[in-house]
């Protein structure tokens, strides 16, 4: 964790030198940090689950950046399937165990697939894995309804699937 928020300050601060820009708050650091190119434009709306207009599961922004990846289609399939099952941990009833429990094996489900489809040992798929993390969860409702799923699954345990876990 401590790795990622110190890439994350270089980042930006190398986004803010570039640009040659004041910047006083986080939010004024993402934004610059996005209109240069650093990272991706997000969705930064009130919403839980952000814009959809294709109903595929994932919200428009994240799509439009997965599309960018230098990656194969399978590849870029394994990701989408990560960030809609990351979705799906926003909306789901966090009383309902069976719901926690369908949402968490689709969670674990993609997280395979992506190290099934990036065979370069793990760097490439835990990358993925925590980009689609940190883009999905990018403002404050979100993290706190992905912390509710987390503490609604805590202390439960998903059983690791055979076999090929692609949709």
């Amino acid at each position: 964790m401590k790795k990622i928020l110190t890439v994350l300050l270089i980042s930006f601060s190398v986004a803010f030198l570039l640009s040659g820009c004041r910047v006083t708050t986080i939010e004024q650091a993402i934004m610059a940090a996005e209109s240069n190119g650093s990272i991706p434009r997000l969705n930064h709306d009130n919403t839980i689950t952000g814009p959809d207009k294709d109903n595929n599961g994932i919200r428009d922004d994240i799509d439009a950046y997965i599309a960018t990846l230098p990656y194969t289609e399978v590849q870029k399939k394994a990701i989408q399937q990560n960030a809609r099952a990351l979705n799906t941990t926003l909306t789901v009833d966090k009383t309902d165990k069976t719901a926690l429990t369908d949402v968490s094996t689709k969670l674990v489900r993609a997280v395979v697939c992506i190290h099934d489809k990036f065979q370069d040992g793990t760097t490439t798929a835990s990358k993925l894995i925590s980009e689609n993390e940190k883009m999905t969860i990018n403002t404050k409702n979100r993290f706190i309804e992905y912390e509710k799923y987390n503490s609604a699954r805590s202390g439960s345990v998903t059983r690791l699937p055979d076999g090929d876990t692609c949709e």
